[in-house]
C-alpha cells in the first residue's frame, strides 16, 4: 500500500498574502525538487478574503466581479487546475502537500489526491467529524463537501497538493462572489462543481485552530516532521511567481 514519505518539512508563518502563498508553493517545490528540503506540507496563513480560480477557468462564469470589488474581496488565479476556492481567513484552512512525484508513482490521480489527503482526513475524523473521502478532490461528509483539491505535477519531478477546507461557512459573501449555483454564462473553461459546502464546526466544538493542531498531530504519527521557516531563495522564488503570475492581470484574464 502506498504511503506518504516518512520525511516532511513543516512549515508556517505569520499572515502572508494570498499570492504570495501560492508563490510560496513553488518556492518550495524548487527546494524539494534540488533535493534540499525532503517533502512538505505548509499549513497556509493569510490575511484577506480571497476567491481563487483554476488554471483552466473562466473568470466571468466563476466570479462576480463587482461584487468581489465591493466586498473587497480579491481575485486570483492559480496554476493548478480544479474548481474555485472562497478563501476567508477566519473560516477557512489551506494546506499544500509539496512531494517528489515518484512518491506517487504507480498510481492513478485518484489515489494521489485521496493520499495527499489522507493525514487530514484521519485528523477531522478523530475530532468526531463523519468525513470520507469523495473521488477526485474532495472531502466530505454525507451532508456536504468540507474540503476540495488540487494538483500541479511539476517538470522538476515535484507535486503541488493544495487543499482548502471550510472551518465554518461564509455563506452570503461565498454566494455573491462566486457564481456557484447560478446559471452557466456558456464561456470556455473549466466548471467549478455545483456541491453544497459544510464546514467542520457544524459537526464538533473544535476551532480552527483546534483543526489545524489535529492535523499537525496526524502529519507527526508515525514521521520524521522537522518545523521549520521558510528560506530566502524560497521567497525569491515566490516573488518571481508573484510577478510573472500571481499578481499579473494578464495571467487572472486569460480566460476571461
Amino acid at each position: 500500500m502506498a504511503q506518504l514519505p516518512e520525511r516532511f518539512d513543516l512549515l508556517t508563518s505569520r499572515s502572508l498574502s494570498v499570492a504570495l502563498n501560492l508563490g510560496l508553493d513553488h518556492g518550495v517545490a524548487t527546494e524539494v525538487g534540488a533535493g534540499r528540503r525532503p517533502a512538505a506540507v505548509r499549513i497556509w496563513n493569510w490575511d484577506e478574503t480571497c476567491a481563487v480560480i483554476g488554471s483552466s477557468q473562466s473568470l466571468s462564469n466563476e466570479i462576480d466581479l463587482e461584487a468581489a470589488s465591493v466586498r473587497g474581496v480579491r481575485v486570483l488565479r492559480r496554476s493548478s487546475g480544479g474548481g474555485t476556492m472562497f478563501m476567508d481567513p477566519k473560516n477557512a484552512i489551506t494546506y499544500s502537500v509539496i512531494v517528489p512525484t515518484e512518491a506517487l508513482a504507480g498510481m492513478s490521480l485518484r489515489e494521489s489526491y485521496a493520499l495527499c489527503d489522507s493525514w487530514v482526513l484521519e485528523a477531522v475524523q478523530g475530532l468526531g467529524v463523519p468525513a470520507f473521502y469523495r473521488p477526485i478532490n474532495d472531502i466530505a461528509t454525507a451532508e456536504g463537501k468540507i474540503g476540495g483539491a488540487a494538483q500541479r505535477r511539476m517538470a522538476n519531478g515535484v507535486t503541488i497538493h493544495h487543499a482548502t477546507m471550510s472551518w465554518d461557512i461564509e455563506g452570503p459573501a461565498m454566494l455573491a462572489v462566486t457564481r456557484l449555483f447560478r446559471d452557466d454564462l456558456g464561456t470556455r473553461g473549466a466548471k467549478s462543481a455545483q456541491k453544497k459546502v459544510v464546514g467542520i464546526s457544524h459537526y464538533c466544538g473544535a476551532s480552527k485552530a483546534d483543526v489545524v493542531v489535529a492535523m499537525i498531530k496526524s502529519l507527526e504519527d508515525g514521521r520524521a516532521v522537522r518545523r521549520g521557516t521558510y528560506r530566502p531563495s524560497e521567497l525569491v522564488e515566490a516573488q518571481k511567481m508573484i510577478k510573472s503570475k500571481f499578481g499579473s492581470r494578464k495571467w487572472l484574464h486569460r480566460i476571461d
